[in-house]
């Protein structure tokens, strides 16, 4: 039993030593639908621009 847990304590030492190799990265988002004007899909399309913005990089000034 003794063995087993040296084991396990030598896994989780070489798992904490491990650098993770992967930077996490945002999801890509695709570009939102042109508006086509209509006072109904105003709210999605802000939405999707604020969640385009969110998870893209867009510059701005």
């Amino acid at each position: 039993m003794a063995e087993l847990q040296n084991t396990i304590n030598q896994l989780i030492g070489q798992l904490m030593a491990t650098p993770n190799e992967r930077p996490l990265k945002k999801p890509k988002m695709a570009t939102p639908e042109k508006y086509d004007g209509s006072r109904t899909k105003l709210r999605t399309f802000l939405t999707n621009i604020d969640l385009y913005c969110e998870f893209n990089e867009v510059p701005n000034d």
